[in-house]
């Protein structure tokens, strides 16, 4: 199993980095794609720290600090992120909201505390 999931992680890696390198192309700016990698990979590391979902603000100062560090000026640096997390983080959110109730709702059944109950008065009765 460790064969396969650990280059599929380091690929989903790269392809993440490459997503913030396309935005600051999109943005007219060119920078090191390795300063991209390096900057993603502690942000991301980081915004596991405060327990946050997705990291929500920890990620997002961390980059464009480490950004402006890099020598990127802030009015480009704060752009990139937002647009950056609106992508990876708040597009996913939207969608999974948005398909939760057509797909998620046998799963929400199956977890739920009324059906374990439920099941437990099925199996029993059905010792009696």
């Amino acid at each position: 199993l460790m064969f396969y999931t650990i280059p599929l992680s380091f690929l989903i890696w790269v392809f993440e980095i490459l997503r913030v390198y396309i935005v600051f192309l999109a943005f007219g700016a060119s920078l090191n794609v390795i300063v991209i990698g390096e900057v993603f990979i502690i942000a991301s590391l980081v915004g596991m720290i405060p327990l946050l979902p997705g990291g929500l603000g920890a990620v997002d100062g961390i980059m464009i600090g480490f950004y402006s560090k890099a020598g990127i000026s802030l009015s480009l640096a704060g752009p990139v992120t937002l647009i950056e997390r609106l992508i990876s983080f708040w597009m996913a959110t939207i969608i999974g909201l948005v398909i939760l109730p057509y797909y998620g709702s046998s799963v929400l059944e199956k977890i739920s505390v009324g059906s374990s109950a439920e099941q437990l008065d099925k199996s029993t009765s059905d010792k009696d």
